[in-house]
């Protein structure tokens, strides 16, 4: 370990990411309008919305993926 792991970490480096995921959050499908993702991104706050089929997770919808689509379009 480096002493900037030991100062970013304060004695948690045994934490398990179990205990700091969310575990509810939105989530958009594949077949989704984007009106409905924008939505979800200003009401969650979140800039990442996973994309998911099923109970699969298709992928991962960044925020600025969006922004670099709507500036192209």
């Amino acid at each position: 370990e480096t002493d900037v792991q030991n100062l970013v970490l304060g004695g948690r480096e045994g934490r398990l990411l179990e205990d700091l995921m969310r575990r509810q959050f939105p989530v958009v499908s594949p077949e989704d309008h984007l009106e409905r993702a924008m939505t979800l991104f200003d009401s969650s706050g979140l800039s990442y919305l996973p994309v998911v089929k099923g109970e699969r997770i298709e992928g991962i919808l960044r925020l600025s993926d969006v922004d670099d689509f709507l500036e192209v379009g």
